[in-house]
C-alpha cells in the first residue's frame, strides 16, 4: 500500500472557565465566518483540520483562555 501521507494539524486544548469556553467559541466561530469555512467544533476540546493558519489562529484563540498544544501530523491511512 502506497500512498502519500497528508499533512494534519491538531489542537489540543483545556479551557479554564465556563464563561471563557463561550467566549472561545464565539471567537472561533467568526474566524471561520472570516476564513470563509463551513463546518462545526466538536465539545471534546481537539481540532483536526488541513490548514495551519487555522490551525495556529485556534491555538492562539485556546491559549488566550487556557492551555493549548499544536500538532503537526501525517495522516497515513
Amino acid at each position: 500500500m502506497s500512498s502519500t501521507p497528508e499533512t494534519i494539524w491538531i489542537v489540543d486544548y483545556d479551557l479554564f472557565m465556563s464563561n471563557s469556553r463561550r467566549q472561545f467559541y464565539r471567537e472561533v466561530k467568526r474566524l471561520m465566518r472570516e476564513l470563509n469555512l463551513v463546518g462545526s467544533l466538536s465539545t471534546f476540546s481537539v481540532v483536526i483540520v488541513k490548514d495551519e493558519e487555522l490551525a495556529r489562529r485556534v491555538f492562539d484563540l485556546a491559549s488566550k483562555y487556557g492551555r493549548a498544544h499544536l500538532y503537526r501530523a501525517e495522516r497515513i491511512v
